[in-house]
């Protein structure tokens, strides 16, 4: 597989399993820093202004409370993190963490429409950080959390890490006995990865260090002691976007730090690209899900 993202091209090796379908990169690479630039998107800090601040946060409320009646049907309500926190049961009044946050952006979202109990914890960001809302994003490894939290969340961050389990038994140490967790990552076993291969976005290669399958990350989860595992597709068209984009020789991210989709597609391939994912999240088709687990 090739970096695409910023149109490097470097190639990496990825093998992948006879039992169970995970990809894996053969070879960490060597200077795996020139891979996450400066303006690297997940470090950096959303500051919307006042207005746009506003309808941000009321989409995120509906986007976890809004009634199914009224936006079921629209690609934002059904997929993603808000997704995720509404499948997940969690209370505004749980511990929760974000494990891999970066910036922290989407834990500040969840404080701002009403979860008190908030933190995130990532060890690339330069320093800890307390957000102007008070919640505190913590330079640390999860090898030195001592807290136990009702509620652990891992937002397409566990793909980024060498060591898969270590990960998830430090992932069962700091939930608390009974809590439950939530795990989102791209899947191979899934329609984009059959259509688009070596184009599939989501495959982000060298950063994605596996492309687990859904058989994968289920065992994975298992045997480090997590039960009542569900497995629900939260795929959004960015995998079908992406994936076009590359596969017509471009890279994913332009110049200015954007995908600029709306250059390359007209509103017929949106409307495609929307319809074509919700369906194969219907079907368990699609190429991004969301894994919920309980420790007992």
């Amino acid at each position: 597989m090739k970096e695409q993202m910023f149109g490097s091209l470097h190639r990496f090796d990825y093998h992948q399993c006879g039992t169970c379908g995970c990809l894996q990169i053969a070879n960490l690479p060597e200077d795996l820093g020139r891979y996450y630039p400066k303006g690297y998107y997940s470090f950096c800090q959303n500051n919307p202004g006042g207005l746009r601040k506003a309808r941000e946060r009321l989409r995120n409320f509906l986007a976890i409370y809004g009634p199914e009646s009224i936006f079921g049907k629209l690609e934002w309500w059904q997929n993603g993190k808000h997704a995720a926190i509404r499948d997940s049961g969690v209370h505004r009044n749980q511990s929760v963490i974000d494990i891999g946050c970066g910036s922290g952006d989407y834990i500040s979202e969840l404080k701002d429409i009403g979860f008190s109990r908030v933190t995130g914890a990532d060890p690339y960001i330069p320093e800890t950080v307390t957000r102007s809302n008070g919640v505190t994003i913590r330079k640390i490894d999860m090898r030195y959390i001592e807290e136990r939290y009702d509620f652990v969340m891992m937002h397409h961050s566990l793909e980024h890490i060498w060591d898969q389990r270590e990960t998830v038994r430090l992932l069962h140490q700091i939930t608390a006995p009974g809590g439950r967790i939530v795990v989102r990552v791209p899947v191979v076993d899934s329609w984009a990865w059959e259509e688009y291969g070596l184009f599939w976005a989501n495959g982000d290669a060298p950063r994605h260090f596996y492309l687990h399958s859904r058989k994968s990350i289920s065992r994975l989860l298992t045997a480090a002691g997590f039960r009542d595992i569900r497995l629900i597709d939260d795929a959004n068209s960015f995998g079908i976007l992406g994936s076009e984009k590359i596969r017509r020789g471009l890279p994913l991210m332009d110049a200015g730090g954007g995908t600029d989709f709306d250059r390359y597609f007209s509103p017929d391939f949106f409307r495609f690209a929307v319809e074509k994912t919700l369906e194969m999240n219907a079907a368990g088709r699609g190429d991004c899900i969301a894994v919920h687990a309980v420790k007992p």
